[in-house]
């Protein structure tokens, strides 16, 4: 049986800017080759996120990085074999749903496993019904002696530990059936250790990342009044989003002008544009659900500042994305956060659940236009030095790499 090989654009063959690009699992394979044909890239089983939106129109952090790693220079050293595991909606749909798909990927994944030959799988987690799927995946390949490396994702991972144990002992279970683990922070590294008792050297820091050039192409010219706040994501409690509306609310008179837009959708949308409403807030307040593509450019052109007050995050694709765009940004110190706003000069971080803190900073920033063009471009410097994909891939590589060469000496 021989691997397929999936043959994608990497970013030295791409002309430009494609944010609209086909996901790969929409693109057609141009190019199969077998271990006997002379192919020595490592042969990679990946599931994770592939498709550019979900059918809800959603965009998911986990699916973005996939996606950006697949179709990074990364793909002159790995023979990709791709499972899709992107999500049907955000809320999720509901469990029977689920589990049929679910069901349907792991058969899928042992049916690979068993006639394709694999170096290496990686698996992309997110938490919940995500988390027992990929678990079972690492089960399934550690069991049959492929390499597994495990990535977890999710700022939720936390708080589904936090709500029951059996989330601890699934999350230990899940570590011990991985040869590498790759952390998204410093943090999540040392939880993730000190969970689980495995030995440093199973372990892997490779920070987030973003493909950047999209982001170059945005004016760095400060944008005209009214001074506009940006918020991207998911309208979930655990994102902030009562928060941020909390805080506008209380400094209304301070941010008379301001306007704010909360671009995405969720189990609250409803509940929050009742809020806004409720509280005479919704002229300041726009909802215009999930944007993405040039969509989502627009809206980070025109923005003056960005707002992410999670409760919980791994390291958000959004944040990035924001920083790199030039923008000044106000965030929670929750997750990978505190180490991507390592100082002040890169945005303000205030602690979570705190409407006031996060009020404090917001009325700072639409106050002072040479402070936010100074954190603005500081935190566009430190996305393209530190978190481009350019700049991540071979960390990646080097993981997928050793976590075979416990099974593969081949790739030594």
């Amino acid at each position: 049986m021989r691997f397929g090989c999936q043959a994608y654009p990497t970013r030295s063959s791409m002309s430009g800017p494609r944010p609209n690009q086909a996901s790969p699992s929409e693109q057609t394979q141009s190019e199969t080759r077998g271990s006997d044909s002379g192919d020595n890239r490592l042969r990679v089983l990946f599931v994770g996120g592939f498709r550019q939106t979900a059918p809800d129109g959603s965009t998911g952090g986990v699916a973005h990085a996939c996606r950006t790693l697949v179709n990074s220079a990364i793909a002159e050293h790995v023979c990709w074999h791709l499972l899709d595991s992107t999500a049907e909606s955000v809320p999720p749909p509901p469990w029977r749903r689920r589990f049929a798909l679910a069901a349907k990927r792991l058969r899928s994944f042992r049916q690979t496993l068993a006639s394709t030959p694999t170096d290496v799988v990686l698996l992309f987690s997110s938490a919940g019904a995500s988390l027992l799927e990929k678990g079972l995946m690492a089960w399934m390949a550690h069991s049959t002696g492929v390499g597994v490396v495990f990535a977890p994702r999710s700022g939720l991972i936390l708080a589904s530990m936090e709500r029951h144990s059996f989330w601890r002992w699934w999350m230990r279970f899940v570590l011990q059936c991985a040869d590498r683990v790759v952390c998204q922070s410093e943090s999540w590294c040392d939880f993730y250790m000190r969970l689980s008792g495995l030995p440093a050297d199973r372990f892997a820091v490779t920070k987030n990342w973003i493909d950047t050039r999209p982001y170059r192409e945005l004016s760095e010219a400060p944008q005209p009044p009214p001074v506009r706040v940006l918020y991207l994501g998911s309208l979930e409690r655990y994102k902030g989003v009562y928060d941020l509306v909390e805080a506008v609310n209380s400094r209304r008179n301070d941010l008379d002008g301001v306007r704010f837009a909360m671009c995405g959708r969720g189990g609250e949308f409803e509940r929050v544009r009742q809020l806004v409403q409720r509280l005479g807030l919704a002229e300041r307040f726009e909802l215009p659900g999930w944007v993405s593509g040039q969509a989502k450019m627009q809206q980070l052109q025109r923005v003056h500042i960005f707002v992410l007050p999670s409760h919980y995050e791994g390291f958000p694709n959004a944040l990035l994305e924001a920083m790199a765009a030039g923008k000044p940004v106000v965030a929670t110190a929750v997750g990978g956060v505190p180490e991507l706003i390592c100082n002040p000069t890169l945005g303000r971080l205030v602690p979570p659940k705190n409407p006031r803190a996060l009020g404090e900073a917001v009325v700072e920033l639409s106050r002072n236009a040479d402070l936010r063009r100074e954190l603005g471009r500081n935190a566009r410097q430190h996305v393209l030095a530190h978190h481009d994909i350019e700049n991540v891939w071979t960390k990646v590589l080097d993981v997928l790499k050793s976590a075979s060469n416990r099974q593969n000496p081949r790739h030594g």
